[in-house]
């Protein structure tokens, strides 16, 4: 990772070797000078950031900074960076709030009550325990499920953008005046009233910071961004950091202009200029594309060494057999990775669009195909985790089969040296979506209730079964044996893990899968060796598009997300409706000699 600013500031890391931005102390005493630090994808602003942190937690001692990022998920990874900070002094900004406003109750934990009186109103998530001292999910305006989710993210996102009520339409009125009369007689504040009340009363940043760091600062709303420098104004110095080429988040009410006003000396801008993600190829036709744009901040970063590989293809998301092919194609090749055994590792595949149903006729043909796909960005969709792990006190279908094919001492299908005999725990997971009359004899809930939790010899497995042949077939083990005595409540539920463990073996329930599925705003922040881009658009973003000037911009900054998740190879697939970004277009700057 290598930064460029045209002044002082930087410095390096004897240690990790890698820059950072050095606090110095104003010779002048000055409060609120504000730094920029652009970092284009894959240059490692993060590491460039907690790297700052650090060195200024050095400095100046950690209970004279605040860290904050936009979402819960950047919070947790710089969290995760060891950064030697009290828990007080580091979250997302709505926590950060939350915590001075004193924790206030929050609406959302009762909106079963709000939609029970205000069925017209109704919002689709249930009112659940919001842990607040974490962060607010950025998910909940993403989902409009029902009008009322609808209106509530209008209403939030017209906040969000200081847009004055008086230009408010009549029907977000209507909502916001029920919706306020409801938090006042319960006594509670929604997400977007902590930082509205932040930013009337509360003066300070926590702990009354000399230095605050702000992460993922382009999907900042002008609230949320007036909030941060209210409390900058109090600090030395506050550092931005962020890429207004990749702002997504214009529905939640960020404006990329919000970050680039007012204009700032460019002795206080960074750009950290080395991609160590995007290869050349990529880099050409993603700029080409993103130059477009009419507001941004120009910047010039290098991509990686290797040249890459751009390139269309005639499947789009109503071609699912087609694109699986493609997919699988792409996950049996293997690259290069000086840590992996023998130099190279099997390579990993995105497959994103902008809209979560233009992924539904893939994700279907994947799970036909025994397939495995997650999304460890989104866990909460389960339909793009089907395999993920168990919550607390719970088991999935898939370690429910796997305690089952424990017993597979077969190479190829089976677990091989990974096998091993049931335990007690074992059998009473598998036995508890097996049909229990013929197999098993009488009693068999209790006798499995009592069985110990230590590896079980044959002769106490045995005792289990009522049947000799039924016993012969179960510890084979045989799927076709399990599959058939699977009750049927519990069938849906197997059917796919069942058809991984025959297509793929039952080594691929253990492994991480190689394929991620999202839309573009899901995987924000994320990467793969290969992604496969959906260019067609929701009904919103097509009359964006259509448009000519400012509102075309978002289009861009999401496609190009989008594109700049690509390690080696960008896939752009064929459009499947009359609402597209023209692939054409898209991979039009990939050659080498393209302007």
């Amino acid at each position: 990772m290598t930064a460029e600013q045209p002044g002082a500031g930087l410095a390096t890391d004897a240690v990790r070797g890698t820059p950072y931005y050095r606090v110095d102390p104003s010779p002048t005493g000055e409060q609120g000078t504000e730094v920029r630090v652009f970092g284009p994808p894959g240059t490692g602003k993060t590491t460039f950031l907690t790297g700052s942190v650090r060195n200024t937690a050095l400095q100046r001692g950690p209970q004279n900074i605040v860290v904050a990022s936009f979402t819960v998920t950047a919070a947790a990874e710089l969290k995760g960076r060891g950064l030697p900070l009290p828990k007080s002094q580091i979250g997302t900004l709505h926590s950060l709030a939350y915590r001075e406003l004193d924790r206030p109750p929050v609406a959302d934990e009762l909106l079963d009550d709000w939609n029970s009186h205000h069925p017209a109103y109704a919002r689709s998530a249930s009112g659940k325990r919001v842990n607040m001292d974490d962060g607010a999910p950025i998910e909940a305006g993403m989902q409009g499920a029902t009008d009322g989710d609808a209106l509530a993210a209008k209403y939030d996102a017209l906040r969000n953008r200081m847009t004055d009520r008086d230009d408010w339409p009549r029907d977000v009125l209507a909502y916001a005046e029920r919706w306020e009369d409801f938090k006042t007689a319960q006594g509670v504040i929604d997400f977007t009233d902590m930082i509205e009340m932040a930013l009337q009363d509360v003066a300070y940043a926590p702990g009354h910071p000399e230095v605050g760091f702000f992460d993922e600062v382009q999907d900042f709303t002008p609230l949320e961004l007036a909030l941060i420098r209210k409390w900058g104004s109090k600090m030395e110095r506050v550092i931005l950091a962020g890429d207004d080429d990749q702002a997504i988040y214009g529905f939640k009410g960020a404006e990329p202009d919000a970050f680039l006003r007012p204009d700032i000396p460019d002795h206080d801008k960074i750009v950290l200029s080395q991609s160590w993600r995007i290869p050349a190829s990529v880099h050409r036709a993603a700029e080409h594309w993103i130059r477009q744009v009419t507001l941004r901040e120009d910047k010039r970063y290098d991509p990686r060494a290797e040249e890459g590989l751009v390139r269309q293809i005639a499947a789009g998301f109503q071609h699912p057999m087609r694109l699986a092919d493609y997919v699988e194609k792409s996950l049996d090749q293997m690259v290069p990775d000086p840590d992996a055994p023998g130099g190279e590792r099997p390579a990993t595949v995105m497959i994103l669009a902008t809209c979560g149903y233009m992924l539904d006729p893939v994700k279907h043909e994947m799970r036909k195909r025994g397939m495995t796909f997650h999304n460890p960005y989104r866990l909460s969709r389960g339909d793009w985790n089907p395999i993920r792990a168990a919550a607390e006190g719970q088991v999935t279908s898939r370690e429910r089969l796997l305690a089952y094919l424990t017993l597979d001492e077969r190479e190829a299908e089976g677990l091989g040296d990974l096998s091993r005999p049931w335990t007690g725990e074992d059998v009473r997971r598998w036995a508890h979506v097996i049909k229990k009359q013929g197999i098993f004899k009488r009693g068999i809930g209790s006798v499995l209730e009592g069985l110990p939790t230590r590896e079980l010899t044959y002769d106490e497995v045995a005792a289990l079964f009522a049947d000799e042949t039924e016993l012969e077939q179960a510890v084979t083990p045989d799927l076709k044996w399990f599959e058939r005595n699977l009750l049927a409540s519990s069938r849906p539920a197997m059917t796919y893990p069942v058809m991984i463990a025959r297509q793929r073996g039952a080594k691929a329930l253990m492994e991480t899968p190689r394929v991620v599925l999202g839309t573009i705003h899901s995987v924000k922040g994320g990467q793969a060796d290969v992604v496969y881009l959906i260019p067609d658009l929701s009904s919103r973003g097509s009359n964006e598009w259509r448009q000519r000037g400012g509102p075309q911009d978002g289009v861009r900054r999401q496609m190009y997300v989008g594109m700049t998740r690509a390690r080696r190879e960008l896939v752009v697939c064929a459009a499947s409706t009359g609402l597209h970004v023209s692939p054409e277009q898209l991979v039009a700057g990939a050659r080498a000699n393209a302007a």
